[in-house]
């Protein structure tokens, strides 16, 4: 047998009264929300170019005194090529070079704590041709500047000037 509704013993009028009174009190018990309520206050989270708890992590990882140099010092290496190569990828319009140097740039940025850069490369890495195409010189700019920041935020670093490049 079938499972039937609650109300299947009830008349047309009684079922009609009870759909009426449902939504008497759905209407009466949600109140609209007020306008302060409509929009959550939104607020800007300021990522840094640089976290520290990574490089600090990664200096854990070898008794080695130069090893966060040396990876600091491999990835500005690493990253001006990628960036060259998603500059030339963005303006000569190879947009899977772009992808490709974006994914490279997102796990050498991801791997050293450069939370900025990792964000854009993905960005980069999600976006489609036509996006690629039409926001090809801005996406450039913000590139070179969050690496200028991103290699401002390293400068910092105590020690990064410990290995030459």
């Amino acid at each position: 047998s079938r499972a039937r509704p609650a109300r299947h013993g009830a008349s047309h009028q009684q079922r009609a009264q009870a759909r009426h009174l449902d939504g008497e009190v759905i209407q009466h018990s949600i109140s609209p929300p007020s306008r302060a309520e409509e929009r959550p206050p939104l607020s800007v989270v300021d990522t840094p170019p640089l976290d520290p708890l990574v490089l600090s992590d990664l200096a854990k990882l070898s008794n080695d005194p130069t090893f966060v140099e040396r990876l600091i010092a491999g990835f500005r290496t690493d990253c001006e090529r990628l960036i060259r190569q998603i500059s030339a990828g963005l303006a000569q319009r190879k947009y899977e070079s772009v992808k490709d140097a974006a994914h490279a740039l997102k796990g050498g940025a991801g791997g050293l704590g450069a939370t900025q850069l990792m964000q854009f490369a993905v960005r980069l890495e999600k976006a489609n041709q036509e996006t690629l195409r039409l926001k090809a010189a801005q996406w450039t700019d913000e590139l070179l500047r969050l690496s200028a920041a991103t290699h401002a935020a390293l400068d910092e670093h105590p020690g990064a000037g410990l290995v030459s490049e």
